[in-house]
Protein backbone atom coordinates (compact mmCIF):
# COMPACT_ATOMS: atom_id res chain seq x y z
CA UNK A 1 0.00 0.00 0.00
CA UNK A 2 2.84 2.39 1.18
CA UNK A 3 4.38 1.77 -2.52
CA UNK A 4 1.35 2.62 -4.16
CA UNK A 5 0.33 5.76 -2.01
CA UNK A 6 4.55 6.82 -3.23
CA UNK A 7 3.79 5.77 -6.54
CA UNK A 8 0.99 7.54 -6.93
CA UNK A 9 2.33 10.46 -5.48
CA UNK A 10 4.97 11.03 -7.98
CA UNK A 11 3.05 10.45 -10.97
CA UNK A 12 0.20 13.00 -9.56
CA UNK A 13 2.79 15.52 -9.25
CA UNK A 14 3.78 15.16 -12.41
CA UNK A 15 0.32 15.68 -14.10
CA UNK A 16 -0.13 18.69 -12.05
CA UNK A 17 3.03 20.00 -13.08
CA UNK A 18 1.63 19.06 -17.34
CA UNK A 19 -1.93 20.15 -16.01
CA UNK A 20 -0.87 23.87 -15.19
CA UNK A 21 1.74 24.07 -17.73
CA UNK A 22 -1.42 23.76 -20.15
CA UNK A 23 -3.24 25.91 -18.52
CA UNK A 24 -0.21 28.39 -18.58
CA UNK A 25 0.12 27.65 -22.99
CA UNK A 26 -3.90 28.44 -23.00
CA UNK A 27 -4.17 31.34 -20.92
CA UNK A 28 -0.51 32.69 -23.20
CA UNK A 29 -2.49 32.70 -25.88
CA UNK A 30 -5.56 35.20 -24.88
CA UNK A 31 -5.44 38.60 -26.43
CA UNK A 32 -4.10 41.31 -23.64
CA UNK A 33 -7.76 43.06 -24.46
CA UNK A 34 -9.86 39.91 -23.36
CA UNK A 35 -12.07 39.80 -20.72
CA UNK A 36 -11.01 36.54 -20.46
CA UNK A 37 -7.74 38.22 -18.70
CA UNK A 38 -9.17 39.56 -16.20
CA UNK A 39 -8.51 36.98 -13.59
CA UNK A 40 -4.77 36.11 -14.35
CA UNK A 41 -4.43 39.92 -13.81
CA UNK A 42 -6.33 40.06 -10.55
CA UNK A 43 -3.79 36.99 -9.61
CA UNK A 44 -0.60 38.78 -10.67
CA UNK A 45 -1.63 41.75 -9.15
CA UNK A 46 -2.07 39.43 -5.90
CA UNK A 47 1.43 37.87 -6.53
CA UNK A 48 2.91 41.53 -6.56
CA UNK A 49 1.53 42.56 -3.23
CA UNK A 50 2.07 39.11 -1.73
CA UNK A 51 3.09 40.32 1.74
CA UNK A 52 0.49 42.90 2.17
CA UNK A 53 -1.94 39.72 1.14
CA UNK A 54 -0.86 37.47 3.47
CA UNK A 55 -0.99 39.77 6.46
CA UNK A 56 -4.39 40.95 5.93
CA UNK A 57 -5.37 37.34 5.48
CA UNK A 58 -3.71 36.21 8.87
CA UNK A 59 -5.36 39.44 10.86
CA UNK A 60 -8.32 38.03 9.09
CA UNK A 61 -8.09 34.41 10.56
CA UNK A 62 -6.95 35.67 13.74
CA UNK A 63 -10.59 37.67 14.30
CA UNK A 64 -12.32 35.17 12.52
CA UNK A 65 -11.30 31.71 13.68
CA UNK A 66 -10.37 31.96 17.68
CA UNK A 67 -12.39 31.30 20.79
CA UNK A 68 -11.77 34.67 22.03
CA UNK A 69 -12.64 36.73 19.01
CA UNK A 70 -15.55 35.86 16.48
CA UNK A 71 -15.29 32.38 17.16
CA UNK A 72 -17.31 31.44 14.06
CA UNK A 73 -16.60 27.64 13.71
CA UNK A 74 -17.54 27.38 17.22
CA UNK A 75 -21.24 28.94 16.88
CA UNK A 76 -22.51 27.72 13.78
CA UNK A 77 -22.56 24.22 13.26
CA UNK A 78 -20.32 22.90 10.45
CA UNK A 79 -16.99 23.93 11.34
CA UNK A 80 -15.42 22.80 7.85
CA UNK A 81 -17.79 24.45 5.81
CA UNK A 82 -17.64 27.86 7.65
CA UNK A 83 -13.81 27.57 7.61
CA UNK A 84 -13.71 27.13 3.83
CA UNK A 85 -16.35 29.50 3.08
CA UNK A 86 -14.31 31.71 5.54
CA UNK A 87 -11.51 31.16 3.25
CA UNK A 88 -12.76 31.66 0.20
CA UNK A 89 -14.28 35.02 0.86
CA UNK A 90 -10.91 36.41 2.82
CA UNK A 91 -9.05 35.15 -0.50
CA UNK A 92 -11.15 36.82 -2.96
CA UNK A 93 -11.43 39.73 -0.65
CA UNK A 94 -7.64 39.95 -0.85
CA UNK A 95 -7.74 39.61 -4.43
CA UNK A 96 -9.81 42.36 -5.59
CA UNK A 97 -7.92 44.62 -3.02
CA UNK A 98 -4.64 43.86 -4.60
CA UNK A 99 -6.74 44.04 -8.00
CA UNK A 100 -7.99 47.75 -7.25
CA UNK A 101 -4.34 48.58 -5.97
CA UNK A 102 -3.25 47.16 -9.29
CA UNK A 103 -5.75 49.49 -11.26
CA UNK A 104 -4.48 52.78 -9.47
CA UNK A 105 -1.03 52.14 -9.60
CA UNK A 106 -0.40 51.38 -6.05
CA UNK A 107 1.85 49.50 -4.04
CA UNK A 108 0.47 47.30 -1.16
CA UNK A 109 1.14 48.52 2.45
CA UNK A 110 3.77 46.00 3.57
CA UNK A 111 5.77 46.10 0.99
CA UNK A 112 5.89 49.74 0.90
CA UNK A 113 6.94 49.82 4.29
CA UNK A 114 9.86 47.13 3.91
CA UNK A 115 11.09 48.62 1.15
CA UNK A 116 11.12 52.35 2.93
CA UNK A 117 12.67 50.09 5.97
CA UNK A 118 15.08 48.47 3.81
CA UNK A 119 16.48 51.07 1.32
CA UNK A 120 15.31 54.31 3.23
CA UNK A 121 13.46 57.31 1.76
CA UNK A 122 15.02 58.50 -1.63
Amino acid sequence: MKMLYETAGFFGGIGYGCLFGLLALRVSTWSPTSRRQLPVTALAALGRRSLSGYLVQSVAWLVLAPPYALALGDRLDSPTFVAAGCALLVWLGTLAGAYLMHRRGRRGPAEVLLRRLAYGRR
